[in-house]
């Protein structure tokens, strides 16, 4: 007996063993999931494909009943008690063959005409996020308050990554678009590319180059693995295991339940997008099948592309330009459109603002060697880099000029010289008279003078803070344990004193009566440990095994984190406390 009266069942081994067969064996377990009406076959199928993300539940309370009946998944719930079913990891592989099965029926027959319908080319994602560097790198990815793209900063994007083929618009060409561009934007702030500031994104040359370095392969399939993880993690060998089974090769959305629709169909174009399956629209569906076989990654990689430089200052780049040397272009000038090339233009603010955040001069005369621009193209982009570095103002209360020239233009010219005193050096530092700041700011800025104080590396510019990512994480989902619904709950069994949840020192007896009281009721214990028998200092939650006495004190346990088992000097327990029967979470 239990206190407060409660039974407690005690269960041999051998009956363990019969249940065990009757109810854990593969056999066992595909005998219940056929003892499912098809609705919740279909239910228990798709938890399964979901993965982590799960399945939503609303709207299927009719089958909740049957399908966390037949314990085959379980539920969990989000910060808002919004329900999810998913399935039980040990249990994927042995009912494997049933939910294959069960996705494929509920799809019925697809009927969809495979030609042209596959995205083989490619693969082009790692020079979409070349470029997103790129606008990142001009200032030209802002955000709302909320923390999206603006809709200029989208637009201006979208219209320079390459996204889904034109026989292939799931949403509307915009939405699919904005939801590629956002993705881009995810993958780059989650993997620390591209840095998050108020109200904008930006990266660097050192971030760029840190992403450039890895092999193209690499590049492609850490992206692919992004887009999945970001998709909610699907089961994707469970749905290998479909597409293959399935006689017309495609699956339908028609078996998705409208409250998870919308989710679904929308992870689904971010694994096409990366290349992780095939996707198209068939009537109000969505189908997707097994990729198509896109060119080697290594026909991109270094693959020399000749840029077309105008002596109007405009760009034609092939979209077969590496990625590096996409990133390169924006350096010097800004990319406009993508339709078979790319398009753009050389401007001097955009060289003007790569130099002060660092971008040494000699980079960008050498892309343009390379690029075999033409001579005034080059000696105009040379005229830039030279009168960039004429002068900068410091702190607002310096003026650092580099040439007698400026230096005699500033000190005669009226609206600004009264502003600024000479130092000994006449030619070189100006400072700048208090309370003036502003103003010689701005003139000497309509004289021409980029004024930004130019940096020694490829760092960030000096207004931009940490990184940081507006991507809200997904929202956690805490399993809800209810095989006894409806039951009035059972007290603990916990009783005070020594016996209690409550962390206290005690003298070594009495932990023994701890541990054996323990065992006994099937409680978990936890220890303040201050090391010994192979078993470092700290806290450790346990489920009690066996314990013995004596010189030889021991506890052998389970920690309940790892699912290891370790022994315990029991003399080097210092504070000890009960838990609930059962609280392993």
């Amino acid at each position: 007996m239990r206190p407060g009266g409660t039974r407690r069942k005690i269960i041999s081994s051998s009956l363990i063993s019969e249940l065990e067969k009757k109810h854990a064996t593969p056999a066992a377990t595909a005998r219940r999931f056929e003892r499912l009406s098809e609705d919740a076959r279909t239910a228990c199928a798709l938890a399964y494909l979901f993965g982590g993300m799960g399945l939503a539940a609303a709207g299927l309370e009719s089958l909740r009943p049957e399908v966390l009946g037949s314990f085959l998944v379980y539920e969990a719930r989000d910060a808002n008690e919004t329900p999810f079913w998913l399935g039980f990891a040990d249990l994927e592989k042995p009912l494997r063959p049933c939910l294959v099965t069960a996705l494929i029926d509920a799809c019925g027959d697809v009927e969809f005409p495979t030609k042209g319908r596959r995205q083989a080319s490619g693969p082009w994602q790692p020079n979409d996020f070349a470029v997103t560097c790129g606008q990142a790198q001009l200032d030209a990815l802002r955000t709302t308050q909320a923390g999206a793209l603006t809709r200029a900063a989208g637009t201006a994007l979208t219209k320079l990554i390459h996204g889904f083929g034109p026989d292939c618009v799931l949403e509307s060409r915009e939405a699919d678009a904005h939801s590629m561009a956002s993705l881009l934007v995810a993958y780059g702030t989650t993997r620390k590319f591209l840095s998050a500031d108020t109200g904008r994104y930006s990266t660097s040359l050192e971030q760029f180059e840190q992403w450039n370095a890895m092999p193209m392969r690499k590049r492609i399939s850490d992206f692919a693995a992004f887009a999945h993880e970001h998709s909610g993690g699907w089961n994707l060998e469970l749905l290998a295991e479909a597409l293959e089974r399935s006689e017309s090769g495609w699956l339908s959305s028609s078996i998705f339940p409208s409250a998870c629709r919308g989710d679904a169909v929308s992870g689904l174009r971010e694994l096409g997008y990366a290349g992780v399956v095939s996707v198209a629209r068939h009537g109000d569906n969505t189908v997707w099948r097994t990729p198509a076989e896109s060119a080697p990654a290594s026909a991109s990689e270094g693959q020399e592309s000749r840029s077309m430089i105008l002596p109007d200052f405009s760009a034609l780049l092939p979209q077969e330009t590496p990625p590096g040397r996409l990133f390169a272009f924006t350096l010097l000038g800004t990319l406009s459109s993508l339709d078979r090339v790319y398009k753009g233009r050389i401007d001097r603010e955009t060289v003007n603002a790569s130099l002060s955040r660092g971008v040494p001069g000699e980079r960008i005369l050498t892309y343009l060697t390379d690029a075999n621009a033409p001579v005034n193209v080059r000696e105009t982009v040379r005229e830039w880099i030279r009168e960039f570095s004429r002068l900068f103002v410091s702190s607002e209360t310096v003026v650092v000029s580099f040439d007698e020239k400026t230096s005699r233009q500033l000190a005669s010219y009226d609206p600004v010289k009264d502003m600024l005193e000479p130092l000994e050096n006449a030619h070189t530092v100006f400072v700048v008279k208090k309370g003036r700041e502003r103003a010689a700011r701005d003139i000497i800025s309509e004289m021409g003078y980029d004024v930004r104080v130019p940096k020694q590396t490829g760092g960030r510019a000096e207004d931009e803070r940490a990184p940081g990512s507006p991507e809200k994480p997904r929202a956690h989902l805490t399993p809800v344990l209810d095989f006894h619904a409806g039951e009035k709950p059972e007290s603990s069994g916990i009783r005070s004193g020594k016996y209690s949840s409550d962390m206290k020192a005690l003298d070594t007896n009495e932990v023994y009566h701890v541990i054996g009281y323990a065992m006994l009721m099937g409680h978990i214990i936890r220890i303040d440990y201050e090391g010994g028998r192979g078993t470092r200092k700290g806290r450790y939650r346990v489920v009690p095994l066996d314990v013995r006495r004596g010189k030889d004190s021991c506890l052998e346990a389970e920690v309940v984190s790892t699912k290891r088992k370790r022994e315990f000097d029991v003399r080097c327990i210092v504070r000890i406390g009960v838990e609930p029967h059962g609280n392993k979470q």
